[in-house]
């Protein structure tokens, strides 16, 4: 009995788009084709898919869903397929539930379902923003209702099948890539029982292993989506129940490097020895200089790189952030302070919407790094 653990896709991500865009879509492609490839050729017996498939929950692009659709198909006429919405998806894929399609399991909200010798609770991405009524303390409710749909899982475990989590969280302890949208809420390790056989989880772009009792695994993106994964172990994993505990082993998958090269300064033998670097790379190549590089050196270099797709001071990322902060608290501040002044009595409800609607904002306008 083995099972596929895949996530991640993020099909319709445009990356560098204001410096050298690059759609990233064909590159998820080869690697999704060379992922159906494997599930036919090693008979295996179930996919699972921990969430983000789509990397724009609104308005996502037709040639992502149409990858999607052709993908989904390919796999479930191979295998039973679940697919679990994370943070990232489209709401909108909750309507393949209505076409009954033969082996596609799509999860919207928490159930169980048994598929042959497997039973798998699958818990979605938990929207704090739109799940939960308003209250005080919305990340410690979400956390209270996460524990208790897990412990209501563990009690339906049974040891006449093999028994599976599938889940797309954010475990604590788990390191976030700087594509990665910080959720707050932070599952504990404890809450998942030892009478689950696995945890499949989605989220996280680095391949890893959680912990070992039970057997917990990020099984990681297929490709590498920022710079700040481009030392991340990426692909799928296969999972193995044939003895008593699941052995899990990495599916390689086909993807560009990334590469971050640091210059000290930008004479004549710096850009020399740049230049080799880069031709020894086969994928997409940040530039961060030490030193503030002039718009002519900028010039330079992208127009002469193809696949440098950045150049910039290493400050430079630090300084966007913190603006964006800035900006965030300030309105809020004025917003604040003017429904206090007029709506006294409205005021906590009123600027407890108002937040949520400036993170659903920034969530949906992540910028691209």
């Amino acid at each position: 009995m083995r099972v596929v653990h895949t996530s991640d896709w993020h099909l319709g991500l445009e990356s560098w788009s204001q410096t050298r865009s690059i759609n990233r879509l064909p590159e998820t492609q080869k690697a999704l084709n060379t992922l159906v490839e494997y599930v036919k050729k090693e008979n295996i017996d179930l996919v699972l898919i921990a969430g983000d498939v789509l990397h724009n929950r609104v308005s996502p692009r037709i040639e992502a869903l149409d990858t999607l659709a052709r993908i989904l198909q390919q796999l479930s006429n191979e295998a039973p397929t679940i697919l679990l919405l994370g943070n990232h998806d489209w709401r909108g894929l909750k309507m393949l539930r209505e076409l009954n399609l033969n082996n596609l399991f799509v999860v919207n909200k928490a159930e169980i379902l048994e598929i042959g010798d497997f039973k798998v609770f699958a818990m979605p991405h938990l929207d704090t923003q739109r799940a939960l009524d308003f209250g005080a303390d919305p990340v410690s409710e979400a956390e209270k209702v996460v524990k208790e749909i897990l412990a209501n899982f563990s009690k339906e475990a049974t040891s006449s099948k093999k028994n599976i989590l599938l889940s797309h969280v954010m475990v604590e302890g788990s390191i976030e890539s700087e594509r990665e949208r910080n959720l707050q809420l932070h599952i504990k390790k404890s809450f998942f029982s030892s009478n689950f056989d696995y945890v499949a989880l989605g989220h996280i772009h680095n391949q890893s292993l959680v912990t070992t009792q039970p057997v917990t695994w990020y099984c990681g993106s297929p490709i590498c989506l920022d710079f700040g994964e481009e030392h991340d172990k990426k692909g799928a994993l296969v999972v193995d129940f044939s003895s008593e505990e699941p052995k899990v082993t990495q599916i390689e998958l086909p993807r560009k490097a990334l590469m971050t090269l640091t210059l000290e300064n930008y004479r004549e033998s710096t850009l020399d020895a740049v230049a080799k670097k880069i031709a020894t790379c086969d994928g997409y190549v940040r530039i961060v200089g030490k030193t503030r590089p002039s718009n002519e050196i900028r010039k330079y270099l992208m127009n002469n790189f193809e696949n440098i797709v950045k150049v910039e001071f290493e400050h430079e990322t630090e300084s966007v952030d913190t603006k964006a902060t800035l900006f965030q608290s300030d309105v809020l501040k004025l917003y604040s302070d003017y429904i206090n002044h007029n709506y006294t009595e409205n005021a906590e409800s009123m600027l407890r919407i108002f937040k949520r609607f400036l993170e659903e904002v920034e969530f949906s306008e992540t910028p691209e790094t």
